[in-house]
């Protein structure tokens, strides 16, 4: 998943899809995005406060990798598992 930068419609709904996956044993989801998004995120949403790291959950049935891209260098992605 690709996301362009970290306003709420954007993604509101990677908490539901994290909790869907989850209960469904589907392999880690990678959500791309810049350094800044990505860090927008860890920092706001995917914190432990507000909704689950899923980054740090030990054994997780289902997380997120959330690698960091930069502008204008072509990135390949591979889901992980």
């Amino acid at each position: 998943m690709l996301v362009s930068h970290a306003h709420l419609d954007h993604i509101r709904d990677l908490a539901t899809i994290a909790d869907n996956r989850a209960q469904s044993k589907c392999p880690t989801l990678v959500v791309a995005g810049t350094a800044q998004t990505i860090a927008i995120l860890k920092k706001h949403f995917f914190n432990g406060l507000l909704w689950p790291d899923f980054t740090k959950i030990p054994n997780a049935k289902s997380r997120y990798h959330l690698p960091r891209l930069r502008p204008e260098v072509v990135t390949i992605l591979r889901a992980t598992r």
